[in-house]
């Protein structure tokens, strides 16, 4: 079984006639390097997808990137409008807590951690996310982390999760290609 539609978008974006641009560190600002690996995320899985003789077209209209001027309640509104239950939507964030807890951390979000896994694909999904991960750099912990009051979360319909990639300030030294690489290669198994 896989997701018959994923929607990817960045973290924070229009907030009334002002925008919401996230985390800030030195001169690194959170929606540009999240809009930065979400597109990446996304270019890789249109290589792929167009790979496949026959399918690419129908597949790619079931690949929906959301841009970052759109506020929350338009992308979850956008979301739920062209979701169905089988759907996944991820969102892309930084973390920009100030006290550093971890070396490396990679926070996967979700509302709730029960419904998760009640269905064999998310857990499938989320299990090959964070095994491939674990490969692909020595991350002091990646955690599903249970969030009630994220709007994200709490008002998209389908299955939906934020990625928390990092810290903002161990940006200069991720590999962004290689961590949206990791996680379109996973993505692409699952649509």
């Amino acid at each position: 079984m896989k997701f018959n539609k994923f929607f990817i978008s960045i973290g924070h974006g229009k907030k009334g006639n002002n925008y919401d641009t996230g985390a800030i560190y030195k001169n690194i600002k959170e929606h540009i390097i999240a809009g930065e690996i979400a597109f990446k995320i996304y270019k890789y899985l249109i290589e792929k997808i167009f790979e496949i003789k026959d399918e690419g077209e129908r597949r790619q209209k079931n690949l929906i990137f959301l841009p970052f001027p759109l506020s929350l309640e338009e992308k979850v509104d956008f979301i739920n409008k062209n979701a169905s239950e089988n759907s996944l939507a991820i969102e892309i964030h930084f973390d920009s807590a100030e006290k550093i807890i971890d070396d490396f951390h990679f926070l996967i979000l979700t509302y709730d951690k029960n419904n998760l896994y009640n269905s064999d694909i998310k857990i499938n999904f989320v299990s090959k996310l964070i095994d491939n991960l674990k490969k692909l750099r020595e991350w002091s912990s990646i955690q599903i982390i249970e969030r009630k009051d994220l709007y994200f979360l709490k008002k998209t319909k389908c299955f939906s999760l934020i990625l928390e990639i990092d810290y903002i300030w161990n940006y200069p030294i991720l590999n962004a290609d290689k961590v949206a690489f990791v996680i379109s290669n996973v993505l692409f198994e699952f649509i």
